[in-house]
């Protein structure tokens, strides 16, 4: 005799219908979202055609949305994209979103709420589920609020070598008597420029690399000739990153700051510079 026949055999999963979605997990990048970059919400499971039926929300909630009392709709907002789905019946479902100010509508109408900061839940709004379910830890921070250059020429205006940005630079006395704001100073000690506004005008500075070795901080090869034949210039200058504000409020979230990052210049030639 054959084998048995099982009677219940759900006739739509044989003719290759799903019936039902299930999450696995899901990734998000970047880590920090920037103002008018793009985020990444990939969700992965089976069957996530099904997951988004009628009057589906999937929610982000910003961390001062006070764990779902106020959030954004990925799904309807004008801030993401549609769904894009890759595999049989939606393996993979991903939405991308984008912020380009700090105060955006939330789902529902109301006034304006904060987004910047961490983000504290993804969730579907029908069946409650969580696709990041621990608060903050959705490994996704976003700050539209760019970083603004400090700029102070405190103490001296004509000093290239205080205030930010700073310059300072091995290099030799003027030849000649400087213009009227400029100051030929000590070498060893200042860089000379003009009395510039850094708000509205660009630094110009006075540098000179020479070729004397009497004079502090040259650059002398380990071998004759033995006199100074390069010119070293460091640029120094302080950011500041701040919180968001409407110009009545701060809104106390968790900001980017700053990463290192180095960076290389390679070395130029006089000569190869525009006249």
């Amino acid at each position: 005799m054959g084998s048995p026949v099982d009677q219940n055999v759900n006739m739509s999963m044989c003719a290759g219908e799903a019936t039902a979605a299930t999450i696995d997990g899901y990734s998000v990048t970047p880590r920090y979202l920037g103002k008018d970059k793009t985020g990444t919400l990939t969700i992965s499971g089976t069957n996530l055609m099904l997951l988004l039926g009628s009057g589906e929300e999937l929610k982000l909630v910003p961390e001062l949305g006070n764990l779902g009392s106020a959030y954004i709709d990925l799904l309807t907002s004008p801030l993401a994209q549609a769904p894009r789905y890759s595999g049989s019946w939606g393996t993979t479902m991903s939405i991308d979103f984008q912020f380009s100010k700090f105060l955006n509508p939330p789902a529902g109408g109301g006034a304006d709420i904060c987004t910047d900061g961490e983000v504290l839940e993804f969730s579907l709004s029908s069946s409650g589920a969580l696709v990041c379910d621990t608060p903050g830890k959705c490994n996704i921070l976003i700050d539209t609020i760019e970083p603004y250059l400090r700029l102070s020429n405190y103490p001296n205006p004509s000093d290239a070598n205080t205030g930010s940005p700073k310059i300072t630079a091995n290099r030799v006395a003027p030849p000649v008597a400087m213009p009227g704001s400029w100051i030929p100073g000590n070498p060893a000690v200042v860089t000379p420029k003009n009395n510039a506004d850094f708000t509205t005008e660009d630094m110009h500075v006075y540098l000179n690399a020479g070729s004397r070795s009497d004079v502090p901080f040259s650059t002398i090869p380990p071998s004759p000739p033995l006199v100074p034949t390069s010119l070293n210039v460091q640029v120094q200058a302080y950011f500041t990153d701040p919180v968001p504000n409407d110009g009545m409020n701060f809104y106390d979230v968790e900001i980017a700051g700053f990463i290192t990052a180095p960076l290389t210049v390679p070395g130029l030639s006089p000569f190869d510079l525009p006249a």
